[in-house]
């Protein structure tokens, strides 16, 4: 695991187009699951405060983009990387809430085939297959898609 002053190097690095949607694997001890975002702080926050530091996340590649807190800390690097957390998480809540709301079950490659899917039904169509495909994926007791999309839900309201 990287130290934290190479995480932040990371997050900054001029190489990862912001603008581009990414792939970013959570780093769990259950099932693999996916999100797509355009800006790695904030995904690193939106899974930091949703796993209360639990989980981490890379992207696709294995570039680490949240290490993770199991012990306490994530607070302090987050506040290290966007000054104020309460007030950021405020001002980009949406951001947030949108990201989350990308939660897939399965890798990188699995993700790739998925969207591809999803892109080609209607949104009635594309809901069911969500559906189905986080119940037919998830093997944990642990239903980490399920509460990311409640998360989702409520930060969207």
């Amino acid at each position: 695991m990287p130290a934290t002053s190479e995480v932040s190097e990371m997050m900054m690095r001029d190489d990862v187009k912001q603008g581009d949607a990414m792939i970013y694997e959570l780093i769990n001890p259950s099932d693999p699951m996916t999100f797509t975002g355009n800006d790695d702080t904030v995904a690193a926050i939106a899974i930091l405060v949703f796993s209360n530091g639990k989980y981490g996340l890379k992207r696709k590649g294995n570039d680490e983009v949240l290490p993770i807190f199991l012990f306490g800390g994530g607070s302090v690097w987050a506040n290290e990387k966007v000054g104020n957390l309460d007030a950021w998480f405020a001002a980009n809540k949406k951001a947030v809430g949108e990201f989350l709301g990308t939660c897939a079950y399965g890798d990188a490659a699995d993700r790739e085939a998925y969207d591809k899917a999803i892109s080609m039904m209607g949104k009635k169509e594309a809901e069911e297959f969500r559906e189905w495909h986080q119940d037919k994926n998830r093997t944990s007791m642990t239903n980490i898609g399920k509460a990311a999309l409640s998360w989702s839900k409520k930060l969207l309201k």
